[in-house]
């Protein structure tokens, strides 16, 4: 009796241990799918939350301080969402600022237990570090082994392999780089790809697909001459009305972060602010129609603004600023992908420019873009370029699915 007895509750033991091993496969296997559906490109303004926006930050780019020093300060007083938007909508933020910021909210975003969005941002930071046509191979590099460990950590294997592929095929033969730092990047890297489901030959492979392919000595790290916007707008692509509303719209905006410091009533310098943005979006449309068609300068004015009036649409400037642009976003979305058409019909082919309209493409400042084309357009004949196109081939990021073969 004993003996049966002592069967069936090793039996009950047995039955419960393999449904606790089946429920914690379900929950592992769950988790990875979930990481593999969130892992395709999404456009980093649309999962920004206006209403957890810090508006004395976030008017500060409409008060005409650079987006660089705002994005500081956002970091400096923790205010994710601010960083978020500024990262998300800035066509002023230089690439490595870009990536650092993305790098950084991916952290706060996986410590506050916000892992779709953590994932997101480490993926921003990685495949822009791959397109970026201006870092240094050693920061590069390091940013694609972060974010590959990181992306192991948040259960998105493939992405987290690709980007350790990538890493080592920088890192094997980048001339930028001492042995020093080879070494020490390939020891992390072994272990890093190994965990993100790699094998120890990929090794040879990939070190066989880099010493066939690459010139002996040549950079993988392609440095182009950046291309960003300011505010600092030629003086060619403005006007005196233009100029005039913009001073207005920076003063009105001061005035209402100083209304909101002080903790008073902010319903007049808000209504003031309103005004001034409706006089400088008109100015804007004067100045675009009374213009040379083949002035690239007042091409670049009306992009930028369309970058900071879209910014202010999705609300990147504090909740319901602007009520009828947010109603007309999508409007304001299509006018903004005609002004990267029209001010790239204007560079004549420059490369710089172009490519940056593919990094802005990434970044999510170009919408619905031609990517196809812009890649066709920088895709290279010859040398290290080539190579560094062929590097960035993707696994899971639609929009950048021109290079696979």
């Amino acid at each position: 009796m004993n003996r049966n007895i002592l069967a069936h509750r090793c039996f009950q033991v047995a039955l419960l241990l393999g449904i606790v091993g089946l429920a914690l496969t379900g929950i592992a296997l769950y988790a990875e799918r979930q990481a593999q559906a969130g892992a395709a490109w999404h456009d980093p303004g649309q999962s920004i939350r206006p209403s957890a926006i810090a508006p004395d930050l976030a008017l500060l780019t409409l008060a005409g301080i650079p987006d660089d020093q705002i994005l500081a300060l956002a970091v400096a007083q923790n205010e994710l969402e601010t960083v978020h938007a500024l990262l998300a909508f800035s066509g002023e933020l230089a690439d490595q600022q870009r990536i650092n910021g993305w790098l950084w909210l991916a952290s706060r975003y996986h410590e506050s237990q916000q892992l779709q969005r953590a994932a997101q941002a480490y993926r921003l930071a990685g495949q822009g570090a791959l397109l970026s046509g201006h870092l240094p191979d050693l920061l590069r590099v390091e940013t694609l082994l972060t974010t590959g460990r990181q992306l192991i950590i948040l259960h998105d294997k493939t992405n987290a392999h690709h980007f350790l592929q990538q890493a080592a095929l920088i890192g094997i033969h980048a001339p930028q780089l001492t042995e020093y730092h080879r070494r020490s990047l390939l020891e992390r890297l072994i272990s890093a790809l190994l965990r993100a489901g790699g094998q120890r030959e990929d090794w040879a492979a990939l070190g066989k697909t880099v010493k066939h392919n690459t010139p002996q000595g040549q950079s993988l790290n392609v440095s182009p001459t950046p291309y960003s916007f300011t505010e600092t707008w030629d003086a060619q692509g403005t006007s005196a009305a233009l100029i005039r509303a913009r001073d207005d719209r920076r003063s009105a905006a001061g005035a209402l972060v100083a209304a909101l410091s002080a903790g008073g009533n902010v319903t007049h310098a808000r209504q003031t602010l309103r005004q001034a943005l409706l006089a400088e979006d008109q100015a804007i449309i004067e100045l675009w129609t009374n213009r040379q068609d083949t002035d690239p300068a007042v091409a670049e004015t009306r992009l930028h603004w369309l970058l900071l009036k879209r910014q202010v649409a999705a609300g990147g400037a504090g909740d319901d600023l602007m009520p009828e642009w947010t109603a007309g976003y999508k409007q304001i979305e299509a006018e903004l992908t005609a002004a990267w058409a029209e001010w790239l019909s204007l560079q004549h082919g420059n490369i710089p420019a172009t490519r940056w309209a593919l990094m802005a493409a990434y970044w999510g400042l170009y919408p619905n873009a031609p990517v196809v084309d812009l890649v066709t357009a920088i895709r290279p004949t010859r040398g290290g370029d080539e190579l560094y196109l062929s590097i960035v081939a993707p696994s899971t990021l639609p929009i950048l699915k021109w290079n696979n073969k």
